[in-house]
């Protein structure tokens, strides 16, 4: 009979754990991401500027111009914590707000974001229409 040691097992038992319980993972580690934020103010306006982030990548400050938008696409980190959000600015006004949280109770695979005069909208790839997230 072969020894396995202490460590070995409660490795095993931990990824057995992960692998076979798929309502607690959420998330495929693999699964790809992808995120865009879409300026629908005006054409006459000005631009959108928008800085996205998560704890391990900084997208950069951005500017939209109406009828534009930016998107980008990642995959969670190993432990299943990426949350990233966006601050953004118009005129005298501002508002952050996350576009991404792996601890959401849905994580969908795309995320459309929507800023325009009266508020943010979001609308994922499960859901046709867009929903009302924020105001300034």
């Amino acid at each position: 009979m072969a020894c396995i040691s202490v460590k070995s097992f409660f490795i095993f038992i931990v990824l057995s754990l992960y692998l076979v319980n798929p309502t607690q993972a959420k998330i495929d580690s693999f699964q790809k991401h992808r995120i865009s934020v879409y300026n629908k103010f005006p054409r006459n306006s000005k631009a959108l500027v928008v800085r996205c982030q998560s704890n391990d990548d900084d997208l950069g400050v951005r500017a939209i111009y109406p009828d534009q938008g930016f998107d980008w696409s990642f995959r969670t980190n190993f432990a299943e914590t990426t949350i990233f959000f966006c601050h953004v600015w118009w005129e005298a006004k501002q508002a952050s707000f996350q576009v991404f949280n792996a601890n959401w109770i849905k994580v969908y695979e795309t995320y459309n974001y929507v800023v325009n005069i009266d508020g943010f909208y979001v609308q994922n790839d499960r859901e046709p229409y867009f929903k009302k997230i924020g105001t300034w």
